[in-house]
């Protein structure tokens, strides 16, 4: 099970970096007629994580890419973007 995203306690406000690597974030929002299933979000997480890894590969200063999805945010993340309810 993957940790649970940002991964620090919710009294943060504002965290710069991780393990002496300086962070920064993307949101990408899909908006459907319903819900999309498990296969729908899977085929989309595999495609929006591999073209992130080959977006970064021409950046020599990117080290890695994580793709998060709602399972992974905090509670403090999920109010902050409006999410109705997060599972």
């Amino acid at each position: 099970m993957k940790k649970p995203y940002p991964g620090y306690p919710p009294s943060y406000s504002k965290i710069d970096g991780t393990g002496g690597l300086t962070r920064t974030c993307f949101v990408l929002e899909f908006l459907s007629l319903g819900h999309l299933s498990k296969e729908q979000r899977a085929m989309i997480e595999e495609q929006i994580s591999a073209l992130a890894e080959k977006l970064a590969m021409g950046i020599i200063t990117v080290e890695k890419t994580d793709f998060v999805t709602p399972d992974r945010f905090d509670q403090k993340l999920s109010d902050g973007l409006r999410l109705s309810s997060v599972k």
